[in-house]
């Protein structure tokens, strides 16, 4: 991870060219679970949650945030250079997230749109295919066909409701729709996590989360979110 981050700052020194995220090697226990399986698609499912979500580990969401992370691996920016370090470690992202959701797309269609269930690949595999789905934000079409075929599987238990919830939630909030379910909202420095327009009545967001699996209360939720947004300000 270390020396992936040094790449992308010595890319915005000028002179080298940006290292990309897939050369990092899975945690630990993502590397385990991989390798306790004979499925490549459940090894490439690992692989490549872990992969984003080192990616997410690694971003910085403001110039400062960069410079300050540069600061860490030894090297001092400028500001044009912690703005430049900044988009290598979003664009870095964006490509991996590009990169997942072909992926899945390519896996679907040679499966004739037959979505994975939790009694085929287990629940956490499960967890993770939804998780690529929900950050493939620059494809809205397959999140739209993933959903409509999430849904019905809800009912027989072979997907877990939350995860409809919060792609349900993310395709309205970037539709600028309503949410149902309270689960997506923004960051911003110095002011607490605020949610995106939840659909009305709002005082019956509980119900709406319980009846999708989700026991954390909205009002814990928000709690919980500002102290990520916190931890990533």
């Amino acid at each position: 991870m270390k020396y992936h981050l040094i790449g992308l700052v010595m890319a915005a020194l000028g002179g080298f060219a940006a290292p990309s995220f897939a050369g990092e090697r899975e945690d630990a226990a993502s590397e385990e679970a991989a390798e306790e399986s004979d499925d490549p698609f459940v090894k490439e499912v690992y692989s490549r949650v872990a992969l984003e979500q080192y990616g997410r580990y690694a971003i910085a969401f403001t110039p400062e945030e960069a410079g300050q992370q540069a600061v860490g691996l030894g090297v001092e920016l400028n500001p044009a250079q912690a703005r430049n370090f900044q988009q290598r470690l979003f664009y870095s992202l964006m490509d991996v997230d590009a990169g997942n959701t072909a992926f899945l797309k390519q896996e679907l269609a040679m499966r004739n749109g037959m979505w994975w269930t939790i009694s085929e690949v287990g629940r956490d595999v499960s967890d993770k295919v939804w998780l690529m789905v929900q950050h493939a934000d620059a494809d809205r079409d397959f999140q739209r066909e993933a959903l409509s075929l999430m849904e019905p599987l809800v009912e027989q238990g072979e997907i877990q409701g939350a995860s409809v919830a919060y792609l349900s939630d993310r395709i309205a909030s970037a539709a600028n729709r309503p949410q149902r379910f309270g689960t997506q909202g923004s960051c911003r420095p110095g002011r607490p996590w605020e949610a995106n327009e939840i659909e009305a009545p709002a005082d019956e967001v509980d119900l709406r989360r319980r009846a999708y699996g989700i026991d954390l209360p909205f009002a814990d939720y928000q709690v919980q979110m500002d102290r990520i947004c916190g931890e990533g300000h």
